[in-house]
C-alpha cells in the first residue's frame, strides 16, 4: 500500500491535466475507468499519460481492486517511406527460408 504521507509529497510536485475520462459498467456491478491526461512536474517537463482502473462495488461505495498507471511517450512521424531493419517476412516463417 502506498503511504499517504509519499502521496501528499507527490501531489505537491504533480499537476495533472486531465484530458478525457471514460467509463464503463463491469463485472458484478463494478466499473472499468480509462483516464487520458497530462503530468508536469516542477521541471516543467509534460508526460502524457493512461491510467486504468476497476472499481468494485463495497456497502458504501467503491474500492480500487486493480489499477494500472503508464507513460505515453510521443512518437514522432517521418514524412517519405523508410524500409524496416527486419525482414518480417523472415521472422515471422523463419523455417520457409530453407
Amino acid at each position: 500500500m502506498v503511504e499517504p504521507v509519499y502521496l501528499e509529497e507527490l501531489a505537491r510536485k504533480l499537476r495533472a491535466e486531465i484530458k478525457s475520462v471514460d467509463a464503463q459498467e463491469s463485472l458484478n456491478g463494478g466499473v472499468d475507468v480509462l483516464v487520458l491526461g497530462l503530468l508536469t512536474g516542477k521541471d516543467n517537463v509534460v508526460r502524457k499519460f493512461t491510467q486504468s482502473f476497476f472499481l468494485a462495488p463495497q456497502d458504501k461505495g467503491y474500492f480500487v481492486l486493480n489499477d494500472m498507471f503508464c507513460y505515453v511517450e510521443t512518437v514522432s512521424h517521418n514524412e517519405g517511406s523508410i524500409a524496416p531493419d527486419v525482414d518480417i517476412e523472415a521472422s515471422v516463417n523463419p523455417e520457409q527460408g530453407d
